[in-house]
């Protein structure tokens, strides 16, 4: 029983249309029955391999960065990082939580303030100003909060900072499309400043 219904959701989710969510009346139906959390993993999951097989091919190589592409669950949500990673000094990249799209840092440096490495990657246009309570100048949607540049975790062991964009289109290929621009803006960024250490900070 358990297997078969496995293999129901697996088939169902493979047969969603590559779209990050389910159509709103399926996905309330799952709800119901408790397996919400099961069919986004197994989204996540999906969506994933599509990502290292039509996206991670395509992506440029950075000296010193190794580019990885994963999926978790928290908060009862499926988290998709695509990233630049440089072991220990951080990483730079996208993540993809429910309908958040955020371009974000990580730096593994307790003394950073937070203001200045905003400012900078600002600066570097990997962050945008925003220009009402609604969007940033590049004319993406947000619903964080008025008040904010940016958001953030901070923890003993790093900074993490990011902005989101409210995801508009949830096909695997719209969300591949600008996954694309963003890392070559991010390996680009990586070549042309030395990387995402803030040493000077």
């Amino acid at each position: 029983m358990i297997c078969l219904l496995c293999n129901v959701l697996k088939e169902r989710v493979q047969n969603i249309g590559n779209q990050l969510l389910p159509p709103t009346e399926e996905l309330n139906q799952i709800e119901s029955i408790r397996m919400g959390d099961v069919v986004k993993k197994l989204n996540a999951d999906y969506f994933v391999k599509y990502l290292n097989m039509q996206l991670l091919p395509f992506l440029k190589p950075v000296i010193g960065y190794k580019l990885s592409v994963g999926a978790g669950f928290s908060h009862k949500s499926a988290i998709i990082d695509i990233r630049y990673v440089n072991d220990p000094v951080g990483l730079i990249g996208i993540q993809i939580q429910g309908n958040q799209y955020r371009r974000c840092i990580q730096l593994s440096r307790k003394n950073v303030d937070d203001n200045k490495l905003y400012q900078k990657f600002a600066d570097l246009k990997w962050f945008w100003d925003r220009y009402d309570s609604n969007g940033f100048a590049d004319g993406r949607k947000t619903s964080m909060r008025k008040c904010r540049q940016y958001n953030k975790f901070i923890t003993d062991e790093y900074h993490f900072l990011y902005q989101y964009w409210d995801i508009q289109d949830y096909s695997f290929d719209g969300l591949k499309l600008i996954i694309e621009k963003d890392m070559a803006i991010a390996a680009t960024m990586l070549e042309d400043y030395g990387g995402i250490d803030c040493e000077n900070m």
